[in-house]
């Protein structure tokens, strides 16, 4: 089974036969040889609509561009990059375009965690390099309606960092600069942005590091800066959902299972969640310790019954091309 095509119908006859739209990405693309490989085939064989793209990543980051501007007919964005989180930095220690002593470490390479980055970023730093990176992302030719954002470092937000409700505040907008710069350099490409204005308590993965802070306090800040968004005139989603770590489940079976069943479960509206599949093999292993995840997400994808329970759940599948349209 391959993916139906996006659909171009009038908005009214769009939107009436649906309620619950649904954006799959896949992140990274560009990182690695073995993730460059999973993206395509996954292109190839109609399994997949939309992918971002890392500029930082030298050869391979060439090699996914690339194959993106001689494939018009897929959709494709930004990943902006401001975290090098890999243990091999030899190899994979990403370098920012446009420079920046804020951004990097002592061998100039970007910060390995995203607390790091944002306690040293500087804004005019973090500017450049956005722009930098989504300069360099147009110079092969390729279009887009949005970028999105690897690690969320730029949502200026690091909840293990959070130890009681009122440590927040450091992340209202007048405080909050890593987002509120993002939101302006997107404005200025008219580029929508990947953040959620909703965070529901069960959308809340379990592996997710809120401490003791409630999930109806992060979704009330999900509102506050989904309002800033749309004050920079900026288009955000309804809502994100981060995929399950594979390490939770016993099995294949038992990860695609829950995948779906959560899937399925989304509200109505336009929800986004984002895989990072990758083939065994190639520069998987050297890459990271977690090369386990990324093979089930290529699986996940590649897997025809997962696309024919959404499609039965009456899922819509849509592109950030088709958001920025219809919604």
């Amino acid at each position: 089974m391959r993916l139906p095509s996006t659909v171009s119908r009038p908005k009214a006859a769009y939107l009436q036969k649906y309620d619950k739209f649904l954006i799959i990405n896949a992140d990274d693309f560009g990182c690695c040889k073995a993730c460059n490989e999973a993206i395509m085939e996954l292109f190839e064989e109609g399994k997949l609509h939309q992918a971002s793209i890392m500029m930082n990543c030298g050869e391979t980051s060439d090699e996914a561009a690339k194959w993106a501007a001689k494939h018009p007919r897929y959709y494709y964005a930004p990943h902006l990059t401001f975290t090098s989180e890999w243990y091999d930095r030899e190899r994979f220690g990403w370098r920012p375009l446009a420079g920046g002593a804020s951004i990097v470490d002592n061998d100039g390479r970007f910060y390995e965690y995203e607390k790091d980055f944002q306690a040293n970023a500087d804004q005019r730093d973090v500017r450049n390099e956005i722009e930098a990176q989504i300069r360099a992302f147009y110079s092969y030719g390729l279009k887009t309606y949005h970028a999105d954002n690897h690690m969320g470092s730029l949502y200026g937000i690091n909840p293990p960092a959070i130890e009681k409700i009122t440590d927040a505040k450091v992340f209202l907008p007048k405080n909050n600069f890593l987002l509120k710069t993002t939101l302006e350099v997107l404005k200025k490409y008219n580029l929508a942005f990947r953040f959620p204005r909703n965070v529901l308590p069960e959308n809340v993965p379990p592996d997710a590091e809120l401490g003791d802070i409630p999930p109806i306090a992060v979704d009330i800040l999900a509102k506050i800066y989904g309002l800033q968004a749309k004050k920079a005139g900026v288009r955000v989603i309804d809502h994100l959902l981060f995929p399950y770590e594979t390490k939770k489940f016993a099995s294949y079976k038992h990860f695609h299972d829950a995948t779906v069943q959560r899937l399925i479960d989304i509200p109505d509206g336009v929800t986004e969640t984002f895989f990072h599949p990758g083939k065994d093999g190639f520069d998987l292993r050297e890459m990271t310790g977690n090369y386990q995840q990324r093979i089930w997400e290529y699986r996940l994808l590649m897997d025809e019954e997962f696309w024919e329970e959404l499609e039965e759940a009456d899922i819509k599948v849509i592109t950030y091309q088709e958001f920025v349209k219809y919604f």
